[in-house]
């Protein structure tokens, strides 16, 4: 910020601001309020190679007190000290043009200094509490052999059926000739007597079924 001094009244300024160039980039400059911009050649400009920046603005109704002429706006470029200087060529009007600014002007020191990059932290994935057992399947091993359990139980599966199968196939067989040979036994042991009566009754039948036909 330029600082205007107190005194007889004054009503136009033009401050000329010195700076490194190797360390600042003087990027923009916004008046103070009150003041009426000048735009006049030589009373504004902001030269970057020159280092140097020149404003002159006009206060409606002038001033007496202390007052703030504007405030400049620069970019850092590289780390060091860097001095901001009003130089002698600056000038403060009064009523009758006459400059009132005498003596040194005010400077100001900065130090610029990059900062440190971040730096992330690096968060290792935690270690097993126990080693991993010798010769212990890997995901792709594991998937094979759970697929040839799979195979392997349907196989155990089948063979059990098929037995099953078997086994109620051997059972019917013997069932049958069981049978059969209860029946030959039951037979067996029949009178001829009894025979005979059972003929009769077949034959007696006959007769009847044939006589009412």
């Amino acid at each position: 910020m330029v600082a205007i001094a107190a005194g007889t009244k004054s009503y136009t300024v033009k401050a000329e601001v010195a700076y490194p160039t190797a360390l600042l980039e003087a990027t923009g400059f916004v008046f103070g309020s009150g003041w009426m911009p000048l735009s006049a050649g030589g009373y504004d400009t902001i030269d970057n190679t020159a280092g140097k920046l020149v404003k002159t603005g006009g206060f409606t109704g002038g001033f007496t007190d202390a007052k703030t002429l504007g405030t400049i706006t620069f970019k850092a470029k590289a780390n060091g000290t860097a001095t901001v200087s009003v130089s002698s060529a600056s000038i403060i009007y009064d009523a009758q043009n006459k400059n009132t600014l005498s003596g040194t002007q005010g400077t100001a020191s900065v130090t610029i200094a990059s900062a440190a990059p971040a730096v992330a932290p690096v968060v290792s994935a935690p270690a097993s509490s126990q080693p991993a057992a010798a010769g212990a399947a890997t995901p792709k091993r594991a998937e094979s052999q759970k697929t040839s359990d799979a195979v392997k139980e349907k196989t155990q599966d089948t063979a059990t059926t098929a037995a099953a199968t078997a086994t109620v196939a051997t059972t019917s067989e013997e069932e049958v000739a069981g049978l059969a040979q209860a029946a030959a036994a039951a037979l067996s042991g029949i009178s001829w007597w009894m025979w005979l009566l059972a003929a009769l009754v077949i034959l007696g039948g006959a007769w009847y079924w044939v006589s009412r036909r």
